[in-house]
Formats: C-alpha cells, sequence, structure tokens
C-alpha cells in the first residue's frame, strides 16, 4: 500500500489543527479547524508519518493478548486469589508489548502497545496490592 494522498489532515501533534500531508511527509503548514480530508481507511497519522493499522491482506491489526491483558489487570485490582489474575495481566502484557514489537518492525502501526503497557502496570499494582494485603492479614 502507498502512503495517503496529498491532502489536510488531522495534525497528529494537535489533534485541533490541522496539517499539510505533501503524499510522503509532514510538512510544517498548519491550520486551525477540521480536516476537509478524513484520514484514509486503514491509516493513522503519527508525528513521523502515516503508518498502516491493517496488514498487507487487508486485514484489520488486534492486538488480543493486550486486550485481555487489561481485563486482567482491572480484575486483578478487585479479584486476585492466589495472584492468578496479576500473573496472568504480565505475561499477557509482555506478549502484547511483543506484538506490538513484532507490528512496528514491519511497518506498521503497533496496534495495543499502550493497552498491554497498562495492563502490566495493573498486573503489577496488582501484585504488590494483594501482596501488602495478605502480609498485612496473617
Amino acid at each position: 500500500m502507498t502512503a495517503p494522498p496529498a491532502g489536510w489532515y488531522t495534525d497528529p501533534e494537535d489533534r485541533t489543527a490541522q496539517r499539510w500531508w505533501d503524499g510522503s511527509e509532514w510538512s510544517e503548514h498548519r491550520q486551525r479547524g477540521r480536516p476537509s480530508t478524513p484520514a484514509p481507511v486503514g491509516w493513522r497519522s503519527t508525528p513521523e508519518g502515516w503508518v498502516l493499522t491493517v496488514n498487507r491482506d487487508g486485514v484489520v491489526l488486534k492486538n488480543t493478548p493486550a486486550t485481555v491483558a487489561l481485563v486482567f489487570g482491572v480484575l486483578c485490582l478487585f479479584v486476585n486469589t492466589l495472584l492468578f489474575a496479576s500473573i496472568v495481566a504480565i505475561v499477557l502484557a509482555i506478549i502484547g508489548r511483543s506484538r506490538a514489537s513484532g507490528f512496528e518492525r514491519e511497518g506498521l502501526a503497533p496496534v495495543g502497545r499502550r493497552t498491554a503497557t497498562w495492563a502490566l502496570v495493573l498486573g503489577l499494582v496488582g501484585v504488590v496490592f494483594s501482596a501488602g494485603l495478605k502480609a498485612f492479614l496473617f
């Protein structure tokens, strides 16, 4: 897939402004307001340029391990028997971050990196909270 055509798009550094994409890189030309050209399907703008959010076959990228890790990360804050939820959240978060890095190495958007990072943080908080609570109670 080639990069999106030249046009005014949402500025990736300031979502309230538009920035001119010349077809190969962002210019310094900016203006206020909504973009006249919607972001092309399958592309996401970044300060460095555009990245694909679909693979070469047009399939939308997903990072299911990162999403499931976030669910377990939130769950471990409420129910964390034997640290099971925290361990699952941490393991899946690491897998999710690895998968996002793999997407990025292929020139695609690092889908799920932030989700996996939050899941990792919540999993670690769950471990600390549960360990502290168990130490306090026993």
